[in-house]
């Protein structure tokens, strides 16, 4: 499989999730997801690694708003190679900061327009990586498989 191949495979993984509700701690397509697992269900899904991404470890839902501890982002680097804004194609992740540590995550479909990922209230969405309310101007950090 070629990266163009395994980028569009994450791609069409991530928009089929589109619409599964939220929920804390699970990553269960159209039942619930919160962003943690979503991307691991995604890669997962795609098929694209000769391995199995393992779960997230247990988390409070509310940890970023009272610790600085990043929990996100060292277990995304078990997995992915951090990369530059200019780096960012389809099939990546961005991280971005809430609260107190780097702690929502999406895949990336069209670099900033598209991004999917869970938001609270809302579920899987499809909305612009910089633009879209929540996500509007927050720090963000950026990850690949790919190499």
């Amino acid at each position: 499989m070629t990266e163009q191949e395994k980028r569009d495979a994450v791609v069409r993984e991530a928009i089929s999730w589109c619409g599964t509700k939220f929920h804390d701690c699970v990553g269960i397509k159209g039942v619930g997801v919160d962003c943690a697992y979503f991307i691991v269900r995604v890669f997962n899904a795609a098929k694209i690694l000769s391995y199995t991404v393992p779960d997230p470890p247990r988390y409070s839902p509310q940890m970023m708003l009272h610790s600085s501890q990043e929990l996100y982002v060292p277990t995304l680097l078990n997995h992915t190679r951090e990369i530059t804004e200019q780096e960012v194609k389809p099939g990546d992740v961005v991280v971005y900061k809430v609260g107190r540590s780097f702690s929502h995550g999406g895949i990336v479909i069209e670099w900033p327009n598209y991004l999917i990922h869970p938001i609270r209230g809302r579920g899987v969405i499809g909305s612009h990586a910089t633009e879209e309310g929540f996500l509007w101007r927050r720090a963000r950090r950026y990850f690949s498989l790919f190499k």
